[in-house]
């Protein structure tokens, strides 16, 4: 939703909801130069690669700008509100934010 606009800039209000899917391929510490793998245990099984889906709602402010008639910069700062479950022990929601700058180039 465009809160004001003109021929060049446009600032707006977005909201959203997700799904979202996430896997650890690595998770480990490093001190004094050797590397320590970090192992997710719980009491029933082992799982050194936890992973899962997920779903969440969001909410952001943008700024759009017309460089040229082919060039939109956009920058925009979203907030997000998500739950995953990683393992069955990590199961949780949590805050996520985001700042995302974008160089748009059309025809």
């Amino acid at each position: 939703m465009s809160l004001f606009k003109n021929e060049k800039l446009n600032f707006y209000w977005s909201a959203f909801g997700n799904f979202n899917a996430a896997k650890m391929e690595k998770n480990y510490i490093v001190i004094n130069n050797v590397q320590y793998n970090i192992i997710h245990s719980s009491n029933i099984n082992s799982n050194s690669k936890p992973g899962g889906t997920g779903y969440g709602v969001g909410s952001g402010l943008g700024f759009k700008y017309n460089l040229t008639n082919n060039i939109l910069v956009d920058l925009t700062y979203n907030l997000y509100y998500n739950k995953i479950k990683m393992t069955d022990d990590i199961n949780a929601f949590g805050i996520q934010n985001e700042l995302l700058f974008r160089l748009l180039w059309t025809k």
